[in-house]
C-alpha cells in the first residue's frame, strides 16, 4: 500500500504552488543571491579567456621568432633548444587550461540559462497568480 501523503519531493513533480509566499520568497533570494555571482564568474572568465588568447598570440610570435633562429644555423640553435622546448611545454599548458576554461564556460551559460528560465516561469507564475487573484476580487 502506497503513502499517498507522503511528505518527500520528486523532481518530476510540476505542480504549481501558487499559494507559497515563503517557498517563492525563498527562490527569488535564492536568485537574487545567486545571479549576481554568476555574472561576476561570467566577467573573469571572459578576462582569463581574453588574457590566454593574449598569451597564445605572444607564444606563437616567439615561437616564430625562434624557429627563424633555429633556421639560420648560426650556433645559437643549440643554446636557445630548452627555451624552445619551454615556450612548447607552455603552449600545451594552455591548450589544456583553455579547454577547461571552455567547459567551465559552457557549464556557466548553461547554469545562467536554467536560471533565466526559472525566473521567467516564476515571473508567468506570479502574474498568472496575479491575474486569479485578480478576477476572484472583482467577483
Amino acid at each position: 500500500m502506497e503513502d499517498e501523503d507522503s511528505s518527500s519531493t520528486s523532481c518530476d513533480d510540476k505542480s504549481v504552488f501558487n499559494d507559497n509566499p515563503t517557498r517563492d520568497a525563498l527562490a527569488d533570494g535564492l536568485m537574487s543571491f545567486l545571479k549576481p555571482r554568476v555574472d561576476n564568474i561570467y566577467k573573469l572568465m571572459n578576462s582569463v579567456k581574453e588574457n590566454q588568447s593574449n598569451l597564445k598570440t605572444e607564444l606563437d610570435s616567439a615561437m616564430t621568432d625562434l624557429d627563424s633562429i633555429f633556421q639560420g644555423d648560426d650556433g645559437l640553435s643549440t643554446h636557445f633548444q630548452k627555451y624552445a622546448d619551454k615556450i612548447c611545454e607552455m603552449r600545451h599548458q594552455m591548450t589544456v587550461i583553455e579547454n577547461i576554461l571552455q567547459s567551465a564556460h559552457n557549464r556557466l551559460e548553461n547554469f545562467t540559462g536554467k536560471i533565466e528560465v526559472l525566473r521567467k516561469t516564476k515571473k508567468a507564475q506570479f502574474d498568472e497568480f496575479s491575474a486569479s487573484g485578480d478576477s476572484t476580487a472583482k467577483t
